[in-house]
């Protein structure tokens, strides 16, 4: 199967970089790596959730530009009118932003982690259904890049970046409230920080809050629209086999404790790894929150997730000998699960992988 072969060979070189054997080809693989990923969200035919719906777009962008397929943000329009002028090719479409996309999150990851090839495994692993190249996907790319920027205190920049992601999608927004996260090294608190959000989770309480609320607010767009976000778990999501099983979180905690553990083992560590920690630790309290109910809203979550990608190249490039070892190969096959896991939960849409190639 296609993705455990790209998997495979991310994890080979991601081996390669950890241990210092890769040299001056350190860059060149890096971006063939970024050129090869294109090729392989843009040449896909029928595979992923959301590609007959963008084809449909992209179709109506070609033939009758004076009336809108769907109601997308402006961003997504005009790019999708900008490449409608010179081809009418859906698979180039797909792989030239799918270019876009992966060279600004590799961009991302080559300024701000020390090591590029884990960074790597983790996005491929952990966001394998964002490579539909949906307009989420492109807004969260230039959201992972705004995160870089901020962690190196351009805060105009973000702004600027973020604002730029709510031209492809408007939930992107929500994303400013970075702007508060503390630098500093994590204490004890985000334990209970974390539990709390998990306890929260799975007795559902957000979702019979914002029931309760849209049945009084005094504006009715509004209060019908909180109430279609409390009964959203109805039709959100639920064709995903296992997304209600403990899974989910276990998964996430497993994580954030190896994450914590980082901690105590680090000692002093710069800054920008704890901003970082803490860009993650709000996508998780978001997803832990959600997790049950209120599944909607995990796409505010889905931006925050891929700062782990960051993060553990952080952790790998500190940690040394023995404990880099067990880390490594923990990790390893922490998101080989994720990955097959992932694939199970999608696999309509994603299995077998059908190219343009081969459907024609």
């Amino acid at each position: 199967m296609i993705y455990f072969v790209i998997f495979a060979v991310l994890l080979v070189l991601s081996v390669l970089e950890v241990y210092g054997k890769l040299g001056k080809a350190r860059e060149p693989l890096f971006w063939l790596t970024a050129l090869g990923l294109a090729l392989f969200t843009g040449f896909k035919w029928e595979t992923g959730t959301d590609w007959a719906a963008y084809r449909g777009y992209f179709r109506a962008s070609i033939q009758n530009r004076a009336n809108r397929y769907a109601d997308y943000e402006v961003g997504f329009e005009l790019w999708n009118r900008i490449v409608s002028t010179f081809t009418q090719s859906y698979t180039l479409y797909m792989t030239l932003t799918g270019a876009i996309t992966i060279v600004i999150i590799f961009l991302a990851f080559r300024l701000s982690s020390p090591l590029w090839f884990p960074a790597a495994l983790v996005s491929f692993a952990n966001t394998l259904v964002s490579f539909s190249l949906t307009r989420q996907t492109i807004a969260a790319a230039f959201v992972l890049f705004a995160f870089v920027v901020l962690i190196k205190e351009k805060r105009l920049l973000f702004v600027t970046l973020v604002l730029l992601a709510t031209t492809f999608h408007v939930s992107a927004v929500m994303v400013l409230v970075a702007l508060f996260v503390n630098k500093e090294q994590p204490g004890k608190i985000v334990v209970s920080i974390v539990g709390m959000s998990l306890l929260i989770g799975m007795t559902g309480l957000l979702s019979g809050a914002l029931a309760w609320v849209g049945s009084w607010f005094p504006i009715e767009a509004i209060a019908v629209q909180l109430q279609h976000y409390a009964q959203a778990d109805n039709s959100f999501g639920l064709n995903i086999p296992g997304l209600r099983s403990l899974f989910g979180p276990a998964k996430h905690l497993s994580l954030f404790l190896l994450f914590y553990w980082f901690r105590f083992y680090s000692g002093d560590t710069e800054k920008s790894t704890w901003y970082v920690f803490h860009l993650y630790l709000v996508g998780l309290v978001i997803y832990l929150l959600t997790f049950r109910e209120l599944m909607v809203f995990q796409r505010f979550f889905w931006y925050f997730n891929p700062v782990q990608a960051i993060l553990v190249g952080k952790i790998l490039w500190t940690l040394k000998d023995r404990a880099l070892a067990i880390v490594g190969t923990g990790l390893s096959f922490y998101y080989g699960i994720l990955l097959w896991f992932t694939l199970r939960s999608y696999w309509s849409e994603y299995v077998p992988y059908t190219t343009f190639f081969s459907s024609t």
